[in-house]
């Protein structure tokens, strides 16, 4: 079985995990153009190290602000 962190690319419910967020967060940040992604074929995928990246130029904690 391949784990998430071996993927290229994950789908909505393995991004969430992975970034601890639930399924509705994520497509609201889809819809709201917050997290980067690609379609592939109509579906929604994200690549990790796209989100990687994402995640360490979001800077420090904002506490929810």
């Amino acid at each position: 079985m391949t784990t998430i962190i071996e993927k290229k690319y994950l789908k909505v419910a393995e991004v969430a995990e992975y970034l601890g967020l639930t399924e509705s967060g994520i497509r609201k940040w889809i819809r709201l153009g917050i997290i980067p992604f690609r379609k592939i074929n109509g579906a929604i995928r994200f690549d990790i190290e796209i989100i990687d990246h994402w995640i360490n130029s979001q800077g420090g904690p904002r506490n929810g602000k």
